[in-house]
C-alpha cells in the first residue's frame, strides 16, 4: 500500500497531526497483518510517500480490508494505492526494504549513539 499527498486535494496539516496520522497507520497496518494472518515486512518513507509492504498467501482479502480501511485518508489530504501481486522469493522486501551495508553500519552507528 503506497500512502502519499495529494495534488488534488488542499489540505494542510500541522507536524504533529501528521506523525500521528502516520503513526495511527501504523499502528493499523500492524493489527490488520496480524488479523489476517499475513507478514507486515515493513515500510520505506520518503519525502513523496509511504510504502507499506505485506506478505500474505491470498492477499485480495487483505487487500480489500486495505481499501475500505483508508477511505478516509482524503480527510487529511492523502491518497492511498494498493496493489497486489505475487513475490514468493521476497524480491520486493529484499530489493527494497532490507538494508544494504551502507545502511545496516549507519543503523548499529546510530543505535550505539542511542
Amino acid at each position: 500500500m503506497r500512502v502519499y499527498k495529494s495534488p488534488r486535494l488542499d489540505v494542510t496539516l500541522e507536524q504533529g497531526e501528521e506523525a500521528r496520522l502516520f503513526e495511527g497507520i501504523e499502528a493499523f497496518v500492524e493489527r490488520i497483518a496480524a488479523l489476517f494472518d499475513a507478514v507486515y515486512a515493513g515500510r520505506s518513507s520518503t519525502a513523496e510517500a509511504r510504502v507499506y509492504v505485506f506478505y500474505d498467501g491470498e492477499g485480495r482479502y487483505l487487500q480489500r480490508w486495505l481499501e475500505r480501511s483508508f477511505k478516509s485518508l482524503g480527510d487529511y489530504g492523502y491518497e492511498r494505492s494498493i496493489g497486489w501481486g505475487r513475490d514468493p522469493e521476497w524480491k520486493v522486501y529484499r530489493d527494497f526494504l532490507l538494508p544494504g551495508p551502507k545502511e545496516r553500519e549507519a543503523i548499529a552507528t546510530r543505535a550505539l549513539k542511542a
